[in-house]
């Protein structure tokens, strides 16, 4: 019997507290896979329960919210490693990916006074490590020091992704070589009010959804059993399947990207849009996953129907971040926006994985869209912070093929990568007025507002990664 851990939320003098509650399942199953034996030797919790971590507000410290919410089975270890890893993820994590800690199959590292966690995925020598040093900051120079220590007691070859801005010094302090690989899009949802014509196309979206009948509900697994739980899972991922069919990748990207899985799904929220029919069917849905104690998160996931109402997703994301900026949440995420900024070259970065990305930005949207994921997420106006792949002792072109078997980014389908190719040919023009980064080697030097004025008043194209669906969260 394994446990799934889900959130729960409680509202406590008008504002919301978030805690974690074990659910046991009632089918069988492995337990969660935890770490290499030779990388984690974790040491018990001293007593049954842990603290709930809360959003805090100005009116309402999180200390004054410190109440016991949780007593662990005592008898599950792997319940007791995945409760310590989801906690560290919730409360130290800083980039989108950062929560991929919780799912299965990452291994993982502890630094000696637990205070740190570094998830990884290992092949042979080949060190993959996602979701940044999870760790508080004067803790992240020790969990560091340690973490290169063993790889070069063992001769590991270590990649680290999406490192922030202000960790990549400390990398390189350590031997790493730092490459920029793209920027994170944050929107501050305090100070967005989705009026102005810089918001239009968001909210021209969201009208057409009303119009439409569309719905949107978010789905609690606290208030579902079992089975409900697993048949909307099951559905989910039926629309998962019929969105990732449309693209030029034979399945989805690991390693880079979540998993939909009905277990450890922990503090994650799940969004779904209905259709206005009867029956109702899902259009689309959008997973959002927590960091910074619970005051970031990141629409990490998000799908919808080949056939789906047009603006379906850009729809969740605004009835979401309405949401969540009523709960006083500060940002979202909504995550990596690969190659791009990366023209400029760094102090000692690896010249063969700029060009790469550079040549890409450029010559391989038929595969990658890389264009087409800048202009939709630059319709929510976001500010950008870059990330950066920290590489030990250096990129080279093994541990490049070591990531595309990991991740298997290659493994394309013919037929709809040549049906991809043919489509943005003869849709060029239309693609011609995607918005831009302002260093761009698509359109060379540009003001740097550009990215941030609304650039194309009318697009009327339907795009898949352009999805919306909306209404009220219930």
């Amino acid at each position: 019997m394994t446990d799934t851990v889900t959130s729960t939320h409680n509202y406590l003098n008008g504002q919301r507290s978030w805690a974690i509650q074990v659910w046991r399942s009632r089918t069988s199953g492995n337990a969660l896979s935890d770490s290499d034996p030779q990388l984690d030797t974790l040491l018990e919790p001293t007593n049954g329960t842990i603290r709930s971590e809360r959003v805090a507000t100005e009116d309402e410290p999180a200390s004054d919210c410190d109440q016991t919410i949780l007593t662990r089975p005592q008898e599950s270890l792997e319940s007791n490693r995945w409760l310590r890893v989801e906690h560290q993820a919730f409360t130290c994590g800083a980039v989108y990916d950062s929560y991929f800690a919780t799912e299965s199959g990452w291994k993982r590292f502890w630094s000696t006074d637990r205070r740190g966690l570094v998830s990884y995925r290992r092949l042979g020598r080949y060190v993959k490590v996602i979701g940044g040093l999870l760790a508080r900051d004067e803790d992240k120079p020790q969990l560091l020091r340690e973490f290169v220590a063993f790889a070069r007691s063992h001769r590991l070859l270590v990649t680290c992704f999406n490192v922030t801005e202000e960790d990549a010094p400390l990398f390189r302090e350590h031997g790493f070589q730092v490459t920029k690989w793209g920027e994170e899009p944050y929107v501050d949802l305090q100070t967005c009010t989705w009026s102005g014509k810089q918001f239009e196309w968001v909210r021209r979206q969201t009208n057409y959804c009303r119009r439409a009948g569309i719905s949107v509900i978010e789905h609690r697994r606290e208030d579902m059993d079992d089975a409900a739980w697993t048949s909307l899972i099951k559905d989910l991922r039926a629309v998962s399947d019929e969105h990732l069919a449309t693209k030029s990748h034979a399945g989805a990207i690991r390693l880079l990207e979540g998993q939909l899985d009905e277990n450890g799904w922990g503090r994650r929220r799940l969004f779904v849009a209905y259709s206005g029919d009867s029956p109702k069917r899902i259009e689309g849905f959008l997973i959002a996953l927590p960091s910074r104690n619970g005051m970031h998160w990141s629409f990490e996931m998000y799908r919808h129907r080949s056939d789906a109402v047009r603006g379906v997703v850009p729809h969740l994301f605004h009835v979401a971040m309405t949401r969540m900026k009523s709960e006083g949440i500060e940002a979202v995420s909504l995550c990596l926006v690969p190659a791009v900024g990366c023209e400029q070259p760094l102090k000692g970065d690896s010249a063969m994985t700029r060009h790469a990305f550079t040549i890409g930005l450029k010559y391989l949207n038929f595969l990658f869209d890389f264009a087409g994921i800048y202009h939709f997420k630059s319709r929510f106006r976001p500010r950008y912070e870059g990330r950066y792949i920290c590489a030990l002792p250096g990129t080279t072109l093994l541990t490049g093929l070591a990531l595309v078997r990991m991740s298997g980014m290659l493994d394309f389908s013919l037929k709809r990568t040549c049906l991809s190719l043919i489509q943005k040919h003869f849709k060029r023009r239309e693609r011609a007025h995607l918005a831009a980064h302002p260093r761009s080697p698509l359109t060379g030097p540009q003001p740097a507002e550009i990215s941030q004025s609304p650039t194309d008043g009318v697009r009327k194209r339907r795009d898949p990664s352009h999805v919306v669906a909306g209404s009220e969260v219930h």
